[in-house]
């Protein structure tokens, strides 16, 4: 049961007393501001919990009951509010209520994405999990060319980087630290090129450019020389 559907199903509880007492003027307090936000929600796919609420208040209406909602700071230390919190959950523990839809619905989900993540977080060898550990959505950049850049420079997959795998060619190695050369190595790992960045040297090319698609008739990288170390970051420059 949802904390909205709890404090909702609170105020029913408490309606159905009011309905049975000799008094005609109460006023509920709740600290559930989605309550009562929802109650006056003119949507048509109401909650069932809702509909039986509004049911009760036009038939404590029609009775001669005078009742208004008033709405109170939650966790706030006051007195009244927590002791109330208290007995709503010991009770929500042993009503048999029906469950609605929605909620059924809203639980599954949330299973199965406990069950997804737990499976993902066994993929400790995959790559992918490296960079994206948790099973959300990444933030979309609202122009595709932008955002198709962002992607490969977050899974590592860039013309620098992989185009020898169309070529034919050896793999690009980094001329400082004479290992595989990588987005997580030039960004992060080198000291030459984190040096270059952090310094604030501007680069020649925009990551647009350098993202671009790769062509068959691209000839192949200038390749360093021994005598030449170019920086990671000018590289990437310079070949993109």
């Amino acid at each position: 049961m949802s904390v909205l559907v709890l404090k909702l199903t609170a105020i029913l509880v408490a309606l159905q007393h009011i309905l049975v007492s000799d008094h005609r003027h109460f006023c509920v307090y709740t600290d559930s501001m989605s309550a009562l936000e929802s109650l006056h929600s003119l949507t048509e796919r109401r909650h069932p919990t809702v509909m039986e609420i509004l049911l009760l208040l036009r038939k404590l209406e029609r009775k001669g009951f005078d009742i208004i909602f008033c709405w109170v700071p939650g966790h706030v230390g006051i007195l009244g509010n927590e002791q109330a919190d208290n007995a709503a959950r010991s009770l929500s523990d042993h009503m048999q209520q029906p469950v609605c839809y929605h909620d059924l619905k809203a639980s599954i989900q949330r299973y199965i994405h406990s069950v997804w993540q737990e499976t993902w977080d066994q993929q400790v060898i995959n790559k992918l999990h490296y960079i994206h550990p948790f099973i959300t959505h990444w933030t979309a950049v609202p122009i595709r060319r932008p955002d198709v850049c962002l992607t490969r420079l977050r899974i590592g997959h860039t013309r620098l980087t992989h185009r020898h795998l169309l070529l034919g060619e050896s793999p690009p190695v980094c001329d400082f630290c004479h290992c595989d050369l990588s987005i997580l190595h030039i960004l992060i790992e080198c000291p030459n090129s984190t040096t270059s960045i952090t310094s604030g040297k501007s680069l020649n090319t925009s990551a647009s450019s350098l993202l671009t698609k790769i062509q068959p008739t691209v000839p192949a990288l200038n390749t360093a020389t021994s005598n030449s170390r170019t920086s990671p970051v000018t590289k990437v420059a310079n070949n993109f």
